[in-house]
């Protein structure tokens, strides 16, 4: 499974090798809902093309999500976390899946080698441009824009600092533009994340990608209590510890700049299914 890198498109279903007539149920969190396609039994098997099926790509993405569900539910989550990662949503199913492989398999190098070449400079700037749809990250484009130079001219310290604080400004911005009053507790701001709602029809996976990267983002190592006596985690960010401007050269690296970048795509993607 950790192979697949995507399905991108089906084929409809052919009984003695004719295309035939087909019904799908898709379970959602709220039920199911069909898809259908009745032509095989109206027109004639001349007039009908696989290769430009009208269900062919949806199917293929309601297929890929069901792969993602069965990733996240049956071992992956355990082993991205030994590694500073979680389900991140851009990253599923490859390489999570082949990430998730090499640290079951003790290879954490290799892992975070796969995991930096995919997310290279292209990656990320495709990644990035993405984000401006939605005004809570757009009114910190120009933030956001010169941590990547810094990332791409290898300053990783200056790429950091410049990312640390923006996914606790996003949270509370986007909860104060629901809320007449914003709670005195900067925890339980950051908290109103798990509050959010989402379409009756969202899908499982999707689902599950939303409360797992919330949980992380709220309990991981990111907003995790730190001891100033105590050598910092080398494999994630540890927001208080550099924000209070405790020496942080440990975690000065691409691969945690990477992974804040993935952070922040994380939260654009929950709370664009929540818009």
């Amino acid at each position: 499974m950790h192979q697949i890198r995507g399905i991108e498109y089906v084929y409809p279903p052919k009984i003695d090798n004719e295309i035939a007539a087909m019904i799908l149920l898709v379970n959602t969190l709220s039920g199911y809902y069909i898809l259908m396609d009745m032509s095989p039994n109206t027109k004639c098997q001349d007039e009908l093309d696989e290769e430009k099926w009208v269900l062919g790509k949806q199917i293929a993405k309601l297929y890929q999500a069901k792969l993602v569900e069965i990733l996240i539910k049956y071992g992956s989550t355990k082993n991205l976390k030994k590694i500073g990662l979680w389900n991140v949503p851009i990253l599923l199913p490859f390489p999570l899946s082949k990430i998730s492989v090499l640290v079951e398999e003790d290879r954490t190098n290799e892992a975070i080698e796969l995991l930096c070449n995919h997310c290279n400079y292209n990656f990320l700037e495709k990644l990035i441009a993405g984000w401006w749809s939605i005004d809570l990250f757009n009114i910190r484009k120009e933030l956001i824009q010169n941590s990547f130079d810094a990332f791409k001219t290898m300053k990783y310290d200056i790429c950091i600092h410049a990312l640390t604080a923006i996914p606790e400004g996003i949270i509370t911005d986007h909860l104060a533009s629901t809320t007449s009053s914003l709670p005195s507790s900067i925890s339980a701001r950051r908290g109103s994340i798990k509050d959010l709602h989402f379409d009756e029809h969202i899908l499982v996976s999707e689902k599950l990608i939303i409360d797992e990267s919330s949980n992380f983002i709220l309990k991981g190592p990111f907003y995790e209590n730190f001891d100033w006596s105590s050598p910092l985690n080398q494999d994630f960010v540890n927001r208080h510890a550099l924000l209070h401007g405790k020496d942080g050269k440990v975690q000065y690296t691409k691969e945690n700049a990477i992974r804040l970048y993935l952070l922040l795509d994380t939260l654009y993607y929950i709370l664009e299914k929540a818009m």
